[in-house]
């Protein structure tokens, strides 16, 4: 894991290049990481009603390590952080749309006001690496 101070709120398993914020991530430890989908087989979770993620760029990452619970439906709720950490992972909002796209989830956006936007198709607008969480959750009928 890298950062740029011991606790820092920005570390990532991706060495983040923010020398135009004046931050310098001269700083690493090596870090066990798990999937989701191996946790829950050695804890006996079934099912996770609520998943946050917010990983500084990551979280697909953790997303493809919850593969068996997505696809046995044991995931009721992901949320999730889209921001400046995706630029550093390469990872765009078009690889989120898809992903939820292909598991019958919907998308929406937390606006600041508290409104949840709902994300009915994929633009390339919404490409912004401003800081925005968002919800997704299996489609209402």
């Amino acid at each position: 894991m890298y950062y740029n101070s011991a606790g820092s709120q920005l570390a990532s398993l991706t060495k983040r290049r923010l020398v135009h914020h004046k931050i310098d991530f001269n700083e690493s430890e090596t870090v066990e990481i798990d999937t989701i989908d191996n946790y829950c087989t050695q804890n006996k979770i079934k099912n996770i009603h609520l998943l946050k993620i917010d990983i500084e760029g990551h979280e697909l990452d953790a997303l493809a390590g919850a593969k068996k619970m997505l696809d046995k439906n044991a995931v009721d709720i992901i949320t999730f952080e889209f921001g400046g950490c995706n630029i550093d992972t390469h990872t765009y909002f078009q690889n989120f749309w898809y992903f939820f796209a292909d598991l019958n989830m919907d998308i929406y956006r937390f606006t600041p006001s508290g409104y949840l936007h709902h994300i009915k198709s994929y633009d390339e607008g919404a490409e912004q690496f401003r800081l925005s969480n968002f919800i997704a959750f299996k489609h209402m009928k």
